[in-house]
This record gives C-alpha cells, structure tokens and sequence, in this order.
C-alpha cells in the first residue's frame, strides 16, 4: 500500500483523529451552550486528562463553539474535496 500522499497526489492533507459530541441542527442554542459548558468542565478535571491519555489520545481544552462549527466545515471541504477529485463519490 503506497504512502496517502503517493496515491492522492495531495502531500499537503495531514489526517487527524478528533471527538467532539454533537447535536442534532435544529438544537436550540441555550441547549448547545449548556452541553458546551459542562464538557469545558469535564475537560478541564485532571482525571479525565489522565484517563484520556492513558487511550493514547491527546487531552485539548474544549474550543469554542463556533471555532467548532468551523473546523467542521473545514473539514467537510478538504475531505469531501478529496473524495471528489478520486472519484471516490458514492463509495461510502
């Protein structure tokens, strides 16, 4: 199996693992807002870094909501761009 860069010819994509949790779209905003507090403050216990870590996952404070929404939608464009210039469409 050839390195992605290789096969893709698209050196520049690096692939990440992230978890974010995630809410139907039409959840109101006082909702989203309260889920995104109460997992700033699960993510900030120092236990929940440890247990985190000890899956071999590194522990990052939670961005804001928006910074969220963003990555998201940078993502889907570089992803799905990919997908496309393959001629992967349809494959999933």
């Amino acid at each position: 199996m050839p390195p992605f860069a290789a096969a893709s010819g698209a050196a520049d994509y690096e692939g990440v693992s992230w978890h974010m949790l995630l809410v139907p779209a039409k959840t109101p905003q006082p909702i989203i807002e309260r889920l995104h507090a109460e997992m700033k403050k699960i993510m900030a216990d120092p236990g929940v870094h440890e247990k985190i870590a000890a899956l071999g996952l590194i522990p990052n404070e939670s961005p804001s909501i928006d910074e969220m929404r963003a990555y998201i939608k940078s993502e889907r464009a570089k992803w799905g761009g990919m997908v496309k210039e393959l001629g992967l469409e349809g494959s999933q």
